[in-house]
C-alpha cells in the first residue's frame, strides 16, 4: 500500500505562467518549459531542485527558448544535464521546432533551433518527442489526419534530422488531437493520441520500431487504449514502467497495458478516483518504478489539482490514495514528472 506526503510549493514565474511540460534531469534537478502569458507567450525554461520534498527555483535561472509565440511545449531529458525541447511556433507558420539546452549549476544554455517539420501546416493538432538514448529522439506530429514520426541526432545541443518524415497512422477523422510520446528501450518508441471517429473521444496507441542505422521508422498496428468514460476533448499523457508495460491516461480514466515487439496489448481502464465522474481533466501520468504509478488531475467542480498514487501488476492497475489536493488554492494547467522510485515533481498554474 503506497503511502502520499506532499511538500511546499515554490513560484517559477510570478507573471501568468502558461505551464505545459517538467521532465526531471537527476533526482534533485529538473527543468520546467512553459509559455509566458504575460511576455507574448515566449517559450521559457526554468531550473528547478528538490532536497526531501522540499522544492527550490533556482533565481534567475529562467532563459528565453522562443521570442515568438510558444504552444503544445514537450521538454523531455536526454542525460543528467542536457534537455530537448519540441513546440508549436505559433506567430508565423505554425511550424513544429526544436531545440535542445544544458545545464550547468545554475545556468542553462541553449543550442540552436531548428524547424523538426520542414514544411509549415496551419493544421497541425499537436508534437511531441520520445528519447531513445543520449543520441538519438523520434519527433512525432499529428497534422493532416495522420500521425507522423522523424528521426533525429543529438550531439550536445546540436539537434540534426535523420532519414524522412514517415507516416505512422491514418486518422479517421479530421479530430485527432494530444500526441503523447514515451520511450520503451533505444529502439522501441510508444505514442498515443486521441480519434474522435463518431462525436466520442477514443484513446489510440502504436509502438514503433526505430531503426537508427537505416534511419527508419516502422510502426506496429494502432490499438484501442480505451474510450474514456467521459472526456470531452481532453488531452492524454503516457508513461512506461519499463521495456514492456505503460501506463495511459485520459479523460477520468487510466489504464495500464503491454508491448511486446510492436504488439500492444491493452489493459482494462479504471477511474482516477471513485468520487468524480466529469469532473476530471486532463490527467498526467507517470511511473515511479515498475509497480508504481501516480496521475496528477485538474478537478473541474473545486478547481483544484489533485493527485491520485497506485500501484501495477502485468496491465492491472489499483488506486491506494486518491484524490489528494495539490494546493489549497485553485490550480490549473498541471504536469507532473518521476523523480526517484519514491518521489514525483508537480508543475501547475495557481489561480486564486
Amino acid at each position: 500500500m503506497s503511502t502520499l506526503s506532499l511538500g511546499s510549493s515554490a513560484e517559477f514565474d510570478s507573471s501568468a505562467a502558461g505551464v505545459k511540460s517538467i521532465a526531471r534531469l537527476t533526482d534533485t534537478k529538473f527543468v520546467i518549459a512553459f509559455s509566458d502569458e504575460d511576455d507574448s507567450n515566449k517559450g521559457k525554461v526554468v531550473i528547478g531542485t528538490i532536497s526531501g520534498t522540499t522544492v527550490t527555483i533556482v533565481d534567475d535561472s529562467a532563459v528565453t527558448f522562443e521570442a515568438g509565440q510558444a504552444t503544445m511545449i514537450e521538454i523531455k531529458r536526454i542525460n543528467d544535464t542536457t534537455f530537448i525541447i519540441v513546440y508549436k511556433y505559433a506567430s508565423v507558420a505554425n511550424k513544429i521546432q526544436s531545440i535542445a539546452g544544458s545545464v550547468s549549476g545554475t545556468t542553462i544554455t541553449l543550442g540552436s533551433m531548428i524547424v523538426a517539420d520542414e514544411e509549415a501546416y496551419n493544421g497541425v493538432r499537436s508534437c511531441g518527442v520520445a528519447v531513445l538514448d543520449e543520441t538519438y529522439v523520434v519527433f512525432a506530429f499529428l497534422q493532416d489526419r495522420k500521425l507522423m514520426g522523424r528521426l533525429a541526432s543529438i550531439s550536445g545541443t546540436t539537434i540534426t534530422l535523420a532519414g524522412s518524415k514517415t507516416d505512422l497512422v491514418l486518422i479517421s477523422s479530421n479530430n485527432g488531437y494530444f500526441v503523447r510520446t514515451a520511450t520503451l528501450d533505444s529502439a522501441r518508441v510508444l505514442f498515443a493520441y486521441v480519434d474522435i471517429p463518431s462525436g466520442s473521444d477514443v484513446a489510440y496507441l502504436v509502438a514503433v520500431s526505430v531503426d537508427t542505422s537505416a534511419k527508419t521508422l516502422t510502426p506496429g498496428s494502432k490499438t484501442l487504449g480505451f474510450q474514456s468514460d467521459y472526456s470531452l476533448y481532453e488531452e492524454l499523457s503516457v508513461d512506461t514502467f519499463d521495456d514492456r508495460y505503460y501506463l495511459l491516461g485520459q479523460g477520468i480514466n487510466v489504464a495500464g497495458g503491454e508491448v511486446v515487439g510492436t504488439t500492444i496489448t491493452a489493459g482494462a481502464m479504471i477511474k482516477v478516483n471513485d468520487t468524480e465522474d466529469t469532473s476530471v481533466a486532463k490527467p498526467i501520468v507517470f511511473c515511479l518504478d515498475s509497480t508504481h504509478w501516480g496521475v496528477a488531475y485538474y478537478n473541474r467542480n473545486d478547481h483544484k489539482g489533485k493527485v491520485t498514487v497506485g500501484t501495477h501488476s502485468a496491465k492491472v492497475l489499483t488506486r491506494d490514495i486518491q484524490a489528494t489536493d495539490i494546493e489549497t488554492d485553485p490550480t490549473t494547467l498541471i504536469c507532473a514528472c518521476k523523480m526517484t522510485s519514491q518521489l514525483f515533481a508537480v508543475a501547475y498554474k495557481e489561480t486564486p
